[in-house]
């Protein structure tokens, strides 16, 4: 999870985005059917996904790895016991693992050089697996991504291209939120044509009132469940594979 969002004060373990966002993620990792994995979260930022699933696997993953520079010191050193630790670098061997990157690569200038960097640290010797999501399709870029510092938005084939040209293997490809894409288009394009000048970037993400934020949670976990059908549109686009 990005800090900055945090500091909109959105809670993940209620606001009905991070609840429902994680739900295609859970099943993923059922789909596995391993145990002892690396959990590699690239990104991490509060570690918010990690910990879920933590949480809902206790004996899928043997160690934790939150992986971001945005680390200080102090918390490296408290974060130091076993199974969770935090850190600025990848592991050096990457094997048996896997790799989680919650919308982490639209952060980067070059994402070609973090996929390198991930697929030449990865053994050939153990089943190493992946789940990536970015934000999708530049038609509703907006000042929320400006604040949160992105370089781009995805599609499901700019996606794919990248990670094919790094050696990943894309099992599956597909878009999150798909039927709230034209309200965010037409909003985002609205904000933008009233915004002013001199406006400052904030995020979209804001801590609704109890009862529509329970009302959003229970729409978007209905979309979740045949969202790996979504093929053609969305907010956020997805990918699983190996590597």
């Amino acid at each position: 999870m990005d800090i900055k969002e945090l500091e909109s004060g959105v809670d993940p373990h209620t606001h009905w985005y991070y609840q429902s966002k994680k739900q295609p993620l859970l099943r993923f990792v059922s789909s596995l059917q391993a145990d002892a994995l690396h959990l590699i979260d690239v990104g991490a930022g509060s570690g918010f996904f990690s910990l879920e699933l933590q949480h809902c696997f206790p004996q899928t993953f043997s160690q934790i790895s939150l992986v971001d520079t945005a680390y200080t010191e102090e918390e490296i050193s408290r974060s130091g016991g076993e199974p969770v630790k935090k850190q600025h670098e990848l592991p050096v061997k990457i094997e048996q693992s896997l790799v989680l990157m919650m919308d982490v690569l639209e952060h980067l200038e070059n994402d070609t050089r973090m996929l390198t960097q991930i697929k030449a640290r990865a053994s050939a010797d153990t089943p190493n697996h992946f789940f990536i999501t970015v934000p999708a399709f530049k038609s509703v870029w907006s000042a929320h991504d400006v604040y949160l510092g992105h370089y781009r938005r995805y599609t499901k084939s700019s996606l794919k291209k990248v990670l094919l040209d790094n050696g990943f293997i894309v099992d599956k490809i597909y878009y999150l939120y798909g039927t709230l894409f034209p309200l965010v288009f037409l909003k985002r394009k609205l904000s933008a044509f009233f915004a002013s000048d001199n406006a400052s970037p904030q995020s979209d993400m804001k801590q609704l009132p109890s009862w529509l934020n329970a009302l959003s949670l229970k729409y978007s976990s209905l979309e979740m469940v045949f969202t790996k059908y979504n093929t053609w549109f969305g907010l956020t686009c997805v990918a699983e594979g190996r590597f």
